[in-house]
């Protein structure tokens, strides 16, 4: 009927017409007037209730103009029960075709919706089933309400189904029963096993949810055995690098404490019959041991790396790094730091390692005094890198000091300095402080990758 609209009213006119014409045209005494309910029927399905009511009126009129009737006695009774009989019939109608339309749009906005909730089904599914995280849901009780392939993979179920096993005997974190009330967003470093007993460590994100059946978890687990590997890796290059710089210190001081001591042996020899002294030739022996033993660990110095290094990348981490130190004291920072920078020479740690080593200095110094501000800018003056960071301190009372070992007052072993200006150099690059009115000035220097230069340790 809404395509037919327009027609309706047209048709309604033709058919009323044609039943009066009719009831007026056949014998007397047969009444015909019910037949004016199927156009108010018709009318029903489009017209408002206030149309309904005056067609409603004008077929009661024409009911008893054209009827056998004719304005007989009780006239008035028969068109206001005439009326209130189409009325109520077309109004039946009238809400019978409003509730139909109303129940099909609701219907097609239900079809609309499950469509959509289908495809966002889809989308969630194919997320699942093609991210490389492996993803686990478990009630309270342990078992796997779900999991995706790479969840397979991870625990080794390339042919069997996790889907109701026990997750207690692979990885162990999820099988807790959270409390009634308790809800968990947290991320978690654990140790998982494979169905062939194979060890791994986990990286897990782990929430908490609710379901009719009651509480349940759900993970994403990522195997971080290989990045464990690397970071440790790592960690002990790194640590064989400064220890070396520290043994070479060590041996740096211990040849001149043997050189002190040769020359305070070859001044024994004009005491009398010293010479004869077993003592006098032991102690030679000695002093000669570990003049040798130092000489020795300083000419072994450092392996140059050959690797390249992501500057921006280690830039971000320390300004992640020096952020909450800076917040402590209540210190401001200034980031001078270009969006794209070159690759240099070196290894992340190590120059990570410097710029820390520098920066938690200045942050120290910092606290004693009035005015904050820690300021990291880099330059690319020429084929060179620099990156200067100064602070608003009391400055360095004896810079002359700053890169010895084993300095006097300083915090720790003093070593800091030190090796980091040893690392740097070993990258070709170096570390030296600039002098300044106020506070005080590092400048890192760092080789672009490209660039070979021969280095030496400082010593």
């Amino acid at each position: 009927m809404d395509s037919n609209r327009p027609a309706v009213p047209a048709g309604v006119v033709i058919l009323i017409v044609s039943i009066a014409a009719i009831d007026w045209r056949v014998i007397p005494n047969i009444a015909l007037g019910l037949l004016y309910l199927f156009p108010i029927l018709i009318a029903s399905t489009v017209w408002s209730r206030w149309r309904i009511l005056v067609l409603a009126v004008v077929c009661s009129v024409l009911r008893e103009v054209f009827g056998g009737l004719h304005w007989q006695e009780g006239f008035e009774t028969r068109l206001v029960l005439a009326a209130l009989g189409f009325t109520g019939a077309g109004w039946f109608v009238s809400e019978l075709t409003r509730n139909r339309a109303l129940a099909i749009a609701h219907l097609d906005e239900l079809r609309r919706h499950t469509q959509i909730r289908l495809d966002m089904e889809e989308h969630l599914r194919a997320l699942i089933e093609t991210t490389p995280l492996a993803i686990l849901a478990v009630d309270g009780d342990g078992c796997v309400l779900l999991a995706n392939e790479s969840a397979h993979r991870l625990l080794g179920f390339e042919q069997d189904s996790l889907k109701g096993r026990n997750i207690r005997s692979y990885l162990p974190v999820l099988d807790m029963e959270p409390a009634e009330h308790a809800s968990y967003h947290t991320e978690l470093e654990c140790h998982g096993k494979r169905v062939n007993g194979e060890s791994f460590l986990a990286r897990v994100w782990l929430s908490t949810y609710r379901t009719s059946q009651g509480r349940a978890a759900a993970a994403c687990v990522w195997d971080a055995s290989e990045q464990l590997r690397d970071r440790e890796d790592a960690s002990l290059d790194a640590m064989m690098r400064a220890s070396s710089l520290v043994i070479s210190a060590v041996s740096h001081e211990i040849r001149n404490l043997a050189a002190a001591a040769s020359a305070a042996h070859d001044n024994l020899k004009a005491v009398p019959r010293v010479q004869d002294s077993q003592d006098y030739h032991a102690l030679g022996t000695l002093v000669t041991g570990l003049h040798k033993l130092a000489s020795d660990s300083l000419r072994r110095g450092l392996v140059q790396p050959r690797g390249s290094t992501d500057l921006g990348a280690v830039l971000e981490d320390a300004h992640i790094l020096l952020q909450p130190l800076l917040a402590e004291i209540g210190a401001d920072l200034e980031w001078k730091v270009p969006s794209r920078l070159p690759l240099v020479r070196g290894e992340p740690h190590g120059i990570l390692q410097a710029i820390l080593n520098v920066g938690r200095n200045s942050c120290r110094a910092l606290e004693a005094s009035a005015v904050r501000c820690l300021s990291v800018e880099v330059t690319l003056p020429g084929g060179a890198l620099q990156l200067s960071i100064s602070d608003t301190g009391p400055g360095v009372a004896r810079p002359e000091n700053l890169f010895r070992a084993f300095q006097i007052g300083a915090e720790d072993t003093g070593l800091g300095l030190y090796v980091s200006r040893a690392l740097l150099r070993s990258y070709g690059g170096d570390l030296r402080f600039v002098r300044q009115a106020g506070g005080a000035r590092f400048m890192i220097e760092l080789a672009r990758a490209g660039d070979l230069h021969d280095t030496a340790v400082a010593d």
